[in-house]
């Protein structure tokens, strides 16, 4: 009876080792820092030996599993094509782990540089611009375009005798050059027309930004003064760890900072841009027909542990040549702005007070038997303070702001003396008001 049971008990045993799972299984889910959503097509594997022994791909809803993962100690990692990969060591004892979850931060994919070559085959000094192609009805379609504005040279130049009709075309069109429904503020300063139009460097400076936030409608009510488009930009203060500078150029633009600590209350940071075109020099026989420079100085003081006083400074400046006719060739347009601000808490109260200016001019060249150069001026400057505290639930907003703005038109003859002015046109204005606000939590994410 024995040795007719030992076969039938041996093959019994060999048959359950085979079905014995020979490993674990490890699963979760994979999701972005940045966003918090799942990533799909992230793959997750088992690393022995610096090499995937293992390997998933997330679904959908970022989840893997992972079949017969040896026992023991074992390195898991994941891994996205734009998101730095992560591994973590794990130890397994048994057939199943709890739910291993990953996190991966984002990094964006950096492209290779693109060299181009090129040779130059008479390319012309100038950046021409046709005065017959613009028609009246073009110019008023500009007009009444969002964003796109015109700072007052048609009409410095439409009371200059043999100037009338003026020509359409005889206007420098700068986004966000006049007092319309548009406000942007740099640490509380007003500033017209921000942006250049060249496009070889960034907009803004990314290093000394902070943070931009734009409101197309729902504006808070402390930016008086601005209602289809708002930007509240702020810089950010200096280093008061240890000095710090950068510095970094190309065939067209450079750029450098320096901050840093000024004993132990007060800290310091400057920053400045410059579009040089250098590196044009095989295609423009004359200067490059573009410029662009801006600066901006910060500096810091500490007062106590929750109060302090900031200083900003700031300057731009563009031009582009342009087929005028007329003596002066360039057109150009800039900003000066600056504000002084106090940031405190007092009695559970958040208290912001701001005295800022900012001054916008416009230079366009007129050819012609009598060749201009019309100009256009914008100044504003405003006061403003800016209180929030919590009453209960309830977070209340209030305070006061008063703008003083002005605007100037003139046109000056390019012949003969410097400062002959022949037109001259100013208006100022006033605005004053005060504000008041609540806010609360009424359900998650959703605030009233």
């Amino acid at each position: 009876m024995t040795l007719m049971l030992s076969p039938l008990v041996l093959a019994l045993s060999l048959f359950t080792a085979v079905q014995q799972p020979v490993g674990a299984t490890v699963s979760g889910q994979v999701r972005s820092t940045s966003s918090g959503g799942p990533l799909r097509y992230a793959r997750v594997e088992v690393i022995v030996n610096s090499r995937p022994i293992i390997a998933a791909q997330t679904d959908s809803n970022g989840v893997y599993v992972l079949y017969d993962v040896p026992p023991g100690r074992q390195i898991i990692r994941a891994r996205h094509l734009d998101h730095a990969p992560l591994e973590i060591e794990i130890v397994l004892r048994g057939l199943t782990y709890p739910a291993l979850d990953f996190e991966l931060d984002l990094r964006p994919v950096s492209i290779p540089y693109v060299t181009g070559i090129a040779t130059r085959r008479g390319l012309p000094d100038t950046l021409a611009a046709s005065n017959s192609e613009l028609s009246p009805a073009a110019a008023r379609a500009m007009e009444s375009t969002p964003g796109v504005a015109e700072l007052g040279l048609a009409e410095a130049a439409r009371d200059v005798p043999g100037r009338d009709p003026v020509d359409p075309a005889d206007v420098l069109w700068v986004r966000g050059g006049t007092a319309d429904l548009k406000l942007v503020l740099l640490n509380g300063a007003p500033v017209y027309a921000p942006f250049h139009i060249g496009g070889l460097i960034h907009a803004l400076d990314a290093d000394v930004l902070r943070s931009a936030t734009l409101y197309l409608g729902g504006a808070p009510a402390k930016y008086d003064g601005g209602l289809s488009y708002i930007m509240d930009m702020e810089t950010r203060g200096g280093r008061m760890t240890r000095p710090h500078a950068r510095i970094a150029a190309d065939m067209l633009a450079a750029e450098a900072s320096v901050e840093g600590p000024i004993g132990s209350h007060v800290a310091y940071l400057a920053s400045g841009r410059n579009v040089h075109g250098f590196g044009t020099g095989p295609f423009f026989r004359s200067s490059f027909p573009y410029g662009y420079g801006d600066a901006l100085g910060r500096v810091d003081i500490a007062i106590g542990q929750t109060s302090g006083i900031s200083i900003m400074g700031f300057w731009n400046r563009e031009r582009i040549r342009i087929d005028s006719g007329a003596v002066i060739n360039d057109a150009e347009w800039g900003n000066t702005a600056g504000s002084i601000r106090y940031v405190g808490t007092h009695r559970n109260t958040n208290i912001l007070l701001t005295a800022g200016g900012g001054h916008f001019q416009t230079e366009l060249p007129l050819g012609g038997l009598q060749p201009l150069l019309t100009i256009g001026i914008s100044d504003r400057e405003r006061i403003a303070a800016d209180f929030d505290r919590p009453f209960g639930p309830v977070r209340m907003y209030f305070g006061a702001s008063h703008d003083r703005l002005g605007f100037e038109y003139q046109a000056r003859s390019q012949i003969g003396a410097v400062d002959s002015v022949l037109v001259r046109s100013r208006a100022t204005g006033n605005v004053t008001g005060t504000y008041a606000e609540g806010s609360f939590t009424a359900l998650k994410r959703v605030r009233v």
